[in-house]
């Protein structure tokens, strides 16, 4: 029983997870480029 609903609210927490780095990748790539940017 328990291991069904782990089951099942897996795939949710992969999304979470997987928007989580794509959100701290995306803020690593500006600095990344405010850095590499002449000022």
């Amino acid at each position: 029983m328990l291991l069904s609903i782990f089951m099942k609210n897996k795939p949710f927490k992969y999304k979470v997870k997987k928007k989580m780095i794509e959100s701290l990748l995306e803020i690593l790539q500006e600095q990344l480029l405010q850095y590499t940017l002449p000022k």
